[in-house]
This record gives C-alpha cells, sequence and structure tokens, in this order.
C-alpha cells in the first residue's frame, strides 16, 4: 500500500511540470506551438465582413477547449485616424459573444487595411505576429490633414511637458525608467492642443503611456504666413524617474 502511495506521488512529480510548461506562450514543449492562420481579408464591404467573420468564430467554437481567437487589424495608408479604432470595434460589436476568447490587436499601417484571423489552440501557442507596411508618420490622414514640421521646430512651440511616468507593467519588467525615450508621432491643431498622437518606437509597455504624455503637452500655435496652422511631426517623450516595485 505504501509502495502504491509512493508511485502515485512520483507519478504526479513527474506530470506535473509538463502541464506548468505548456502554460504560456512558446513553451518548448507545447503540443501547438504555432496558431494557425484562419483567413485574412481587407474590408470592403459590412455583408463579406460580416460572412467572414462569423466563419472565423464557428472554427474557434469548433475547435472547443482552451482555443481562443486573434485578430490583427490594420490601418490603411490613406485613412481616417481613427481607422483601426474603428475597425476593430466594428469586430468588437459583431463578435460580441466571445468575450474572453477573442483578442484584438493594433498592429498599425499597411498599404491596404486588413483584418487577420488567427486560431491560437492552446495557452502556449505562440502569439501571432503582426507585420506592418508603414509607419505612422507616413501615413496620410484624411481627416485631420496637416504641414509636416521638423523636431526641432515642435521642440521649440512647447509651452507645457507633463510628466511621464512609466506603468506599473513597464517598471516590473524593466522596460522604463528615467531617461527612457519614445518617439511620438503627432498632430497638433491650431490652437496649439494635440489632436493625435502614437508611438513609433519604444518597448510595447511604453508606448500607450509614451503617446498619452504627449496628448498632454501644450503648444504655442503654429503660425504660417501669419495663420495659425495644423501641424505634424516626432517628438521625444522622455520619461521621468517613477517609484521602485517592491517585491519581497
Amino acid at each position: 500500500m505504501l509502495r502504491l502511495i509512493l508511485l502515485s506521488f512520483v507519478v504526479v512529480l513527474i506530470g506535473a511540470p509538463a502541464s506548468v510548461a505548456q502554460s504560456y506562450p512558446g513553451a518548448a514543449n507545447c503540443l501547438d506551438p504555432l496558431p494557425q492562420k484562419v483567413d485574412e481579408f481587407v474590408f470592403t464591404s459590412d455583408e463579406e465582413f460580416e460572412q467572414r467573420t462569423a466563419k472565423f468564430l464557428k472554427t474557434i467554437e469548433a475547435a472547443g477547449g482552451p482555443a481562443t481567437g486573434w485578430v490583427n487589424v490594420y490601418g490603411g495608408r490613406i485613412a481616417a485616424s481613427n481607422e483601426v479604432e474603428r475597425l476593430s470595434d466594428k469586430l468588437k460589436r459583431v463578435a460580441a459573444w466571445t468575450i474572453g476568447k477573442l483578442t484584438i490587436v493594433d498592429r498599425g499601417y499597411r498599404v491596404e487595411p486588413p483584418y487577420e484571423f488567427f486560431l491560437r489552440t492552446l495557452n502556449c501557442t505562440a502569439i501571432p505576429v503582426g507585420i506592418a507596411d508603414h509607419r505612422v508618420d507616413e501615413i496620410e490622414f484624411t481627416d485631420i490633414p496637416s504641414i509636416r514640421v521638423a523636431s526641432s521646430d515642435i521642440n521649440s512651440h512647447i509651452r507645457f511637458t507633463p510628466e511621464a511616468l512609466c506603468s506599473p507593467a513597464g517598471r516590473a519588467v524593466r522596460a522604463c525608467g528615467e531617461g527612457t525615450e519614445v518617439d511620438v508621432f503627432i498632430v497638433i491643431d491650431e490652437k496649439g492642443t494635440v489632436i493625435f498622437a502614437r508611438a513609433i518606437d519604444g518597448h510595447p509597455l511604453n508606448r500607450q503611456n509614451a503617446a498619452n504624455a504627449a496628448r498632454q503637452h501644450k503648444f504655442t500655435p503654429f503660425l504660417i504666413d501669419g495663420v495659425g496652422s495644423r501641424v505634424s511631426g516626432t517628438m521625444k517623450v522622455v520619461y521621468t524617474k517613477s517609484p521602485e516595485i517592491i517585491t519581497n
């Protein structure tokens, strides 16, 4: 009896690490290490969008278990400034019932604005990558046309600089600290207010905070031929020292 109990204990110890190891993306012994690309298409009509999305959602449902869906969303090279958000919101409305089973990610800009649908079969299945064709400072925004200016001109017009602090997640992985810099593309309106901001580089955990800090900057209006004008360009957001995370 004692031998049987000890044998069972050994089996549990041997079996446990495998299940734990497979619980994170990219685990070495994952049974399905790569995500399955189910579909990719450029939005052309509501009818086609709903049909292809419904098919994708059925694929997730049919896979069952821990299977989840992942969608990379892109804006186009010529687009409205909120195009990625609009396309993401459209998907969220159609796929409302899949809350908790679907991840939607803003991946930047391509020549055309496509959706990429992936199936992640297990928790340890790798997270799909996304490859953009253009940086945000190469995009022509149809709703907020602007005059491009040099970074030095943007810096010379700053009249208020907010404090940029690392997010808790960024501090936890040491992605940012005092002096960390992130380039952010911004659009400034005729009154000196930032109406659009998106990080160009930097650690993923730094980008959103950097964009938020850029939006809080205030500028002296840019005068072109004596008239206040909407301009755009790149500025550096520099993180200030933030409280250390205390760990036990």
